[in-house]
């Protein structure tokens, strides 16, 4: 099984570099035991290739990253997530509640991104199969209030 994992992270290998560059763009200062300063434009970036989520930006505690990793979790178990993600504290009202909201949506497109900046949304990219677009459908109409697509 482990074997089946590295598989699929080495045929994604290119792209992975790719997405890692831009998420070390979007978070220049990134670190798992670090907390930045308040960013502005507060941001999140989740990018989906094949079985990988890169996630790129700010989340405002270890709670909130555990929920983004728990929402990418529970659409699937296979996908595997690279996080470089840095906590900063003063996210705009609601982020918290918004960026599982945003991983569960990310991680139904294959490919796709989701980007929260602020409180605009914006989301690119192709839902997973018919029960895929069913859901990312319903994630749309479910987006959280003050958020702008």
């Amino acid at each position: 099984m482990a074997d089946a994992g590295l598989g699929r992270v080495m045929r994604h290998w290119p792209r992975l570099i790719a997405m890692a560059l831009l998420l070390l763009a979007l978070a220049p200062h990134h670190s798992a035991a670090q907390t930045a300063e308040t960013p502005a434009p507060y941001q999140l970036s989740l990018v989906r290739e094949g079985d990988l989520v890169a996630l790129g930006g700010f989340l405002p505690d270890e709670a909130s990253r555990d929920a983004v990793l728990g929402a990418i979790r529970a659409v699937s178990a296979e996908i595997s997530v690279i996080d470089m993600t840095t906590l900063a504290a003063q996210a705009p009202a609601g982020f918290a509640q918004a960026a599982p909201w945003a991983a569960g949506l990310a991680a139904r497109l294959k490919p796709g991104s989701v980007l929260l900046s602020g409180t605009d949304v914006t989301v690119e990219g192709r839902p997973d199969g018919l029960a895929g677009q069913a859901a990312v459908a319903a994630a749309l109409d479910q987006r959280p209030a003050g958020f702008i697509l």
